[in-house]
């Protein structure tokens, strides 16, 4: 990789020498279902007669901004964060959450030669999310604090938890499930429970990562399948169900990510308070840009 990065590149899928993640070509794809659901979306909640107070991104573990496909260092696609910024109409407020300090600073470099207007504000926390979850939630609630006029309406947020394992804890999920409007995209890692389901069970209850991921050790209570096989779909509507009585969700239509083996990795699961959220996400899952290694 080369050292300079020019103004022009920062925001650009080519290489600009910051810091970079490499992932399996699948994870260019899952990124594609992304950002055609914040095209779609943001187009249709730009609209003059929605009165939103604000517009929230807000990525949890946002990474440097831009990845590479492993072995091919320069098939550079964006991350998350340099998407919403890219391809979203109308966000205001764009809150990302990083961890490891190389890539919080790779992310503010890239953000800094966005164009933002007078409106529109970004803010980097370097930390863990299952911390810094509080801060960013109170924020959004003091900005949707009444009254309310019939033009001054909550405001709305789109969530993108793209977890790589099973690192994100149960209740920083139900925190951001609890602002008034706020749709969530969930990289549920059925990969990360096929690994490390076993050994968790061994482990007593509420000692294991799982149990902290699903926010109750009532998923030890489903039983794996014939030959021990994961009930991978077992424990994903078990998760869809408690958020769904807890923050009143409905879902849109699982999207299964697979390797170039055909391995499942992970399942994006969408859930949204609206029907339209639904009917938007939708959209994207089935009319978005070509899914090699998804379907």
């Amino acid at each position: 990789m080369n050292n300079a990065h020019p103004e022009s590149v920062l925001l650009q899928p080519q290489d600009d020498g910051l810091p970079m993640s490499a992932w399996g070509r699948w994870a260019k794809d899952k990124l594609d279902v992304l950002a055609r659901y914040i095209e779609t979306s943001t187009t249709a909640m730009a609209s003059r007669k929605m009165y939103w107070r604000r517009r929230f991104y807000i990525d949890l573990q946002a990474g440097p901004g831009k990845n590479y496909v492993k072995g091919h260092p320069d098939d550079v696609f964006l991350g998350s964060p340099l998407l919403a910024l890219t391809r979203g109409a109308g966000y205001t407020d764009y809150r990302f959450v990083e961890e490891e300090r190389e890539s919080v600073e790779a992310l503010r470099r890239r953000c800094s030669a966005f164009n933002l207007d007078s409106s529109q504000t970004v803010r980097i926390f370097a930390g863990d999310c299952n911390e810094i979850v509080d801060d960013i939630g109170e924020e959004v609630n003091q900005i949707d604090r009444p009254p309310f006029s019939q033009t001054d309406w909550n405001s709305l947020c789109l969530v993108f938890l793209d977890s790589q394992g099973l690192e994100l804890n149960w209740e920083t999920v139900l925190k951001v499930a609890s602002l008034k409007r706020a749709d969530l995209l969930i990289n549920f890692s059925t990969m990360g429970l096929k690994r490390t389901a076993l050994l968790a069970l061994e482990l007593p209850p509420g000692e294991a990562r799982a149990d902290k991921f699903f926010g109750t050790t009532e998923w030890r209570d489903i039983p794996l399948g014939l030959r021990g096989s994961m009930p991978v779909y077992e424990w994903i509507v078990f998760y869809q169900k408690r958020l769904t009585e807890q923050a009143q969700y409905q879902w849109g239509t699982p999207q299964s990510v697979k390797n170039s083996k055909g391995v499942e990795l992970y399942r994006l699961l969408f859930a949204s308070k609206n029907d339209l959220g639904i009917e938007l996400w939708e959209d994207a899952r089935t009319k978005g840009p070509s899914q090699r290694l998804l379907f």
